[in-house]
């Protein structure tokens, strides 16, 4: 290998790659529009603030 080539991903890492841009890629969810739950809020520009029925 070369000084500045980089190792070829493992099979292991491309598809976990590919999970967490599967996971991070999601729309919002039409179930928890406020996104409390999954972080991801109907509105981007919204924070998402966790309450009592969130625990």
């Amino acid at each position: 290998m070369k000084k500045n080539q980089k190792p070829s991903q493992t099979a292991a890492a491309k598809i976990e790659n590919a999970a967490v841009r599967t996971i991070v890629l999601q729309k919002p969810s039409e179930t928890d529009p406020n996104g409390s739950y999954t972080g991801r809020p109907a509105d981007e520009t919204e924070t998402p603030v966790q309450d009592a029925d969130d625990l």
